[in-house]
């Protein structure tokens, strides 16, 4: 904005012009890149696929790596669970616990992803 003092000498018409020039040098202006902080649907989606990727990590290790890869070695050294040793337990019962857990863990952390960006279902149905 223009200081009064200038805006009285050149008139209304120099105020409409900076105002129209500004609006032009907006447009070219590179938009900023929205923080964490932001309600913007890049940054919710950033947030998400963190979310989902930390968790299918775990999901894989637990199945995968403690059923599969590392059984002989949980079964040799860690306690066992009732008469099954903690290798076949974690392929069996272990992994589908954990599976359950991370359901519901992911439930939490995008309800709570969703209320912090303004999608949580709460905040729509007020509109």
């Amino acid at each position: 904005m223009m200081p009064e003092s200038v805006e009285r000498i050149l008139g209304s018409e120099a105020r409409i012009g900076s105002i129209a020039a500004s609006d032009s040098i907006r447009k070219y202006q590179k938009p900023m890149d929205p923080s964490p902080s932001d309600n913007h649907p890049r940054a919710h989606r950033r947030a998400c696929l963190k979310i989902v990727l930390g968790l299918l990590l775990v999901w894989f290790f637990v199945s995968f790596g403690c059923g599969i890869l590392f059984r002989e070695w949980l079964d040799t050294n860690a306690p066992q669970i009732g008469s099954a040793p903690f290798g076949f337990w974690m392929a069996q019962q272990g992994s589908i616990i954990c599976f359950v857990l991370l359901l519901i863990t992911y439930a939490f952390l995008m309800n709570r992803l969703d209320a912090r960006h303004g999608y949580s279902e709460h905040h729509n149905h007020s509109k």
